[in-house]
């Protein structure tokens, strides 16, 4: 999540910016969107016994949630 965090402050040319200043939001976005795509992607994997989340998995959550948003 650290590296998601560089990356995401760097892209947006905040470099050391810290969780409690007020312009992190995006930042804090990003870091938190990746958390919660992990999430979802360990637990239907785990849901149907599987070892990875490869593409299949992947794709299949991804149109879940799609699904769920219309």
């Amino acid at each position: 999540m650290a590296e998601v965090r560089e990356r995401s402050s760097s892209r947006r040319g905040m470099w050391g910016v810290e969780l409690q200043d007020p312009e992190v939001l995006d930042v804090a976005a990003d870091v938190v969107l990746c958390v919660v795509e992990v999430v979802i992607y360990t637990r239907g994997r785990l849901a149907w016994g599987l070892g990875r989340a490869g593409q299949v998995v992947r794709d299949r959550v991804d149109r879940a949630l799609r699904r769920l948003l219309k």
